[in-house]
């Protein structure tokens, strides 16, 4: 990198992504804006300007004033890891911050909404499920997460936002892969909290070496290491079968299962989601549309029928034994693709309302419109991404839906995600 010159510059707001924004002029004298890590509105900073391929970057050189939002950051990678982007605001500012992220999504689709509601955080050091990169280079594990926007791999040995048996495990599982790797030996390792321990899921990355443990050296990691399950390409060695509970149902997990951040934040917004069902009829028919593991359907299913639809199949099985043994027959959970067969208009009749807790990518577009053509009067709709979440308001809004509360939940603390969970009602 070649530097070009040093800026001082004055910090406007925040990005989505929770960077400063700074406004610099073009050699064409147009204004354009730059986004700027650990930055915060209000401050002055002495920025460096340097050129690498034919592009800027700006690193921080000293700041001429601070924000009074700004905290020492409690983790001594950040900066450096890219999980977090947040850990240098105060916990006021952070809320602020997502609340404003939701708000700025719905204005971004032009969803009207009454109001959002202060941000709700759970979990702050509790987070319970991870993905980890991991290398072996001259031959050293480097174990961890990436740089921002960069392939660089951070080498950690804690981690603050994790749970503490997943904090206390990077340290353990670097020795056992220093002593049973080779040079090139590339994977991505997810680890899950779970009821009993930890469950863990390795797979190499395309065509690098892989792990040489015997079966021997891996069961006596995993006592030392209250790892109930660790998962290598195809093969699982197994000391007990890795569950959570649901509403104190015992679910039993597939490989690298999804859960929500936290088990405080799910807690909540289970509580949140029944506060919003409709109270004039008892009990009531509802869909659960992506229901996987039944983190709304178990609960829900205590005083109403419940369908769950969900593609996975392996969550499906799960659900279903779990309903099985805990014999909850109010309830059931069918195998269904909403992308490729959404619930029709006509399949819809029979509900009094639709709960839908949909990936990243939001609800499948068909599925929306069967949804907008029915007579269901109220949709709870739990996202963890306030863009699509704002999309499908949109969409909705076509057929007479309004968000009539928006809850943002924080279960990502110190990254800048945020979940919500709202009520949709007929007007």
């Amino acid at each position: 990198m070649v530097l070009s010159r040093t800026l001082k510059v004055s910090i406007k707001k925040l990005s989505s992504k929770g960077f400063g924004v700074f406004e610099k002029i073009t050699p064409h004298k147009n204004t354009t804006e730059i986004e700027l890590f650990n930055a915060l509105p209000g401050e002055k900073i002495s920025v460096e300007e340097f050129s690498k391929n034919k592009k800027n970057l700006y690193v921080i050189k000293e700041w001429l004033k601070v924000s009074q939002g700004r905290q020492d950051p409690p983790c001594p990678y950040f900066g450096r890891c890219g999980g977090c982007q947040t850990l240098h605001m105060s916990d006021d500012m952070e809320a602020a911050f997502k609340r404003q992220k939701v708000i700025d999504a719905l204005h971004s689709f032009g969803v009207r909404f009454l109001t959002v509601s202060p941000v709700q955080t759970y979990g702050q050091r509790e987070r319970r499920r991870f993905r980890f990169e991991v290398l072996r280079h001259n031959n050293r594990i480097i174990f961890g997460l990436r740089r921002f926007h960069s392939n660089q791999l951070i080498d950690l040995e804690s981690c603050y936002v994790a749970d503490q048996s997943i904090s206390d495990l990077l340290i353990p599982i670097k020795i056992f892969l220093t002593e049973n790797t080779q040079e090139g030996f590339k994977a991505s390792v997810s680890v899950l909290k779970v009821e009993n321990g930890l469950d863990l899921d390795v797979q190499t990355i395309k065509d690098a070496k892989g792990l040489c443990a015997n079966e021997k050296q891996t069961l006596d990691f995993m006592k030392r290491n209250g790892v109930t399950r660790l998962t290598y390409q195809e093969k699982s060695f197994v000391l007990q079968d890795p569950f959570i509970l649901i509403d104190g149902l015992k679910v039993y997990i597939h490989q690298d299962a999804f859960m929500q951040a936290s088990y405080p934040s799910e807690k909540a917004m289970q509580s949140i989601v029944a506060s919003f069902l409709p109270t004039e009829k008892r009990p009531l028919m509802i869909a659960d549309l992506y229901c996987g593991l039944g983190t709304f359907l178990i609960p829900l299913s205590r005083c109403h029928r419940v369908h769950g639809y969900e593609s996975n199949i392996d969550a499906v099985r799960s659900l279903r034994g779990a309903l099985s043994r805990g014999e909850v027959t109010s309830s059931k959970v069918e195998a269904r693709d909403l992308k490729e067969s959404p619930l029709s208009q006509s399949e819809l009749l029979q509900y009094n309302c639709i709960v839908i807790n949909p990936p990243r990518v939001g609800v499948a577009y068909d599925q929306l419109i069967q949804i907008g053509k029915s007579d269901v009067e109220r949709i709870i709709y739990v996202s963890c991404n306030p863009d699509t979440f704002a999309r499908d308001c949109m969409i909705l809004d076509k057929f007479g839906y309004s968000p009539m509360e928006i809850i943002p939940i924080d279960q990502f603390y110190g990254s800048y995600h945020i979940e919500i969970v709202a009520v949709l009602v007929r007007s």
